[in-house]
């Protein structure tokens, strides 16, 4: 038990760290309201529309730039990321656990690159990053240690219009597109966070009056990355954890307008977004029981079309609905699934920082009954951007994010100092189809919560951030098996420059 202990009076001591001695001795103003129409880019990319509670920051604000040495055109990037984790019992449809019950272990992962013209049109992003892990349960864990494979997390060749009405990016990237939060985010799922890079060309194209906006990307993965240094042949693709061989192909549009108000009491625009995208799976081997040969699944072609509704009521109050559907004309698999989401979230300007917003989401899943495919499928979003807990729970299923009717109350606070965020869920989970051997719906309850802070920030001028997560599932009867509490656990620390 004091083990799993650890960490929170870690956690604890940390924050206490952090924290001013009085009122009197803060200096930085109180962070102002954020829009709720507009996000801050995290790890992942966040759409900006879907989500309306703001997302924390995930990495370091900058901080002022120290003089440096090197020319102007030359801008070196670098941070340093350590994360202890824990999780347990966390239920699979099955009846086991996943990755086998208890996990924690810690992850340690640098990133070093530089950027050429950065206050130029065009520009060069380098950067190379390495990860490995020490893992203390389970036991015979042999997985990520040092040494670890060198990755060239990102190459890419910017180039934009003065006015910055049009700019494309060829290369390695982290695609972050508004209103991409349920279909892109991660290219290589299957290394957890160390990386979430596509092989990308993407462009951006809006009207001086930024009122019409379209981004487009076409991308291809192989299931290994070729460029990796000191090559382990990590399988990086695919919807199962074994080496599944599966390269991933595609390309997507997103076409946002912002129309005219349509209440009085607020000035802020109207946002219609609509979206096309077209993924392409390979062959692929699926696991089969020992002493068996792997199966072979065919190839699939998805194409994915939705609309994005975000209408201000007022100035502190927006609802929001957004629709999209799955098909697979020209493949075995004829998937017919959807997604759909509807959310309300109101802002106070007496409280900055604060937000409270009600949503649904709704995610199909596999009628047993029928030889269709019915499930909706993650496209480049197999990462957590619903919740840590729950990506682990899937692990028994095709992808993750599917058969999920989620009622949330999400609730975000100011901390209890300049620039400290608290964030907090509780969500109903619902399976629309009852897809286990207890014929049940009822996934359970799952509650949330983070706490983000600067960490020494008078002396590490902002470069130091850190977060606490906690995350809770009371297992409904839909799980065979134990209904234990599972619970995730999370302890960060960012250093960046």
């Amino acid at each position: 038990m004091m083990n799993r202990l650890l960490p929170l009076f870690a956690a604890l001591a940390l924050l206490a760290a952090t924290l001013p001695a009085s009122a009197a001795r803060r200096k930085a103003p109180p962070a102002a309201a954020e829009p709720a129409a507009e996000l801050p880019a995290a790890e992942v990319p966040v759409s900006a529309d879907a989500d309306l509670v703001p997302d924390p920051v995930e990495e370091p604000a900058p901080a002022a730039e120290p003089a440096s040495t090197l020319p102007p055109w030359i801008r070196p990037v670098a941070d340093v990321r350590l994360r202890l984790e824990a999780f347990d019992a966390i239920p699979l449809r099955t009846g086991a656990y996943s990755r086998g019950g208890e996990n924690t272990y810690f992850r340690f992962r640098s990133r070093l690159g530089f950027l050429l013209g950065p206050d130029s049109p065009l520009s060069l992003n380098v950067r190379l990053l390495h990860e490995f892990r020490a893992v203390m349960r389970p036991v015979h864990s042999h997985s990520w240690r040092w040494p670890d494979e060198l990755v060239l997390d990102a190459l890419a060749l910017s180039w934009h219009t003065r006015d910055g009405n049009l700019a494309l990016t060829a290369g390695r990237q982290d695609l972050a597109i508004p209103s991409s939060l349920h279909y892109l985010g991660d290219g290589t799922p299957k290394d957890g966070s160390r990386s979430s890079y596509m092989n990308a060309v993407a462009a951006t194209l809006q009207t001086p009056s930024r009122r019409t906006r379209l981004d487009a990307f076409a991308a291809y993965d192989p299931d290994e990355d070729p460029l990796a240094i000191g090559h382990l042949h990590r399988d990086l693709d695919g919807y199962t954890p074994n080496d599944t061989g599966m390269d991933e192909a595609g390309a997507g549009a997103f076409l946002r307008q912002l129309l005219s108000s349509v209440s009085p009491a607020t000035t802020n625009p109207v946002s219609l977004t609509a979206l096309y995208l077209w993924k392409h799976d390979s062959h692929w081997r699926a696991p089969a029981k020992p002493d068996v040969p792997d199966t072979r699944r065919p190839s699939e072609d998805i194409h994915t079309a939705g609309l994005l509704l975000a209408v201000p009521l007022d100035d502190t109050l927006t609802a929001s609905a957004e629709v999209a559907r799955q098909f697979s004309p020209s493949s075995d698999a004829d998937r017919r699934a959807w997604l759909a989401e509807t959310a309300l979230a109101r802002t106070f300007p007496a409280l900055p920082g604060a937000a409270l917003a009600l949503r649904l989401l709704y995610l199909s899943g596999d009628d047993p009954s029928t030889a269709r495919a019915e499930s909706w499928n993650p496209l480049w979003a197999r990462y957590p951007w619903f919740s840590e807990l729950m990506l682990y729970g899937y692990d028994a299923d095709p992808a993750p994010w599917q058969n999920l009717l989620a009622p949330t109350l999400e609730a975000r606070l100011p901390g209890l100092a300049a620039r400290h965020a608290l964030r907090a869920t509780l969500s109903y989970l619902h399976a629309p189809e009852a897809d286990t051997v207890t014929d049940s719906h009822d996934r359970g309850w799952l509650a949330t919560a983070r706490y983000e802070f600067p960490v020494l920030p008078t002396f590490a001028r902002d470069t130091l951030r850190a977060h606490v997560q906690v995350e809770a599932l009371t297992p409904g009867d839909y799980y065979p098996g134990p209904h234990n509490p599972a619970y995730f656990l999370r302890l960060e620390l960012v250093w960046a420059l």
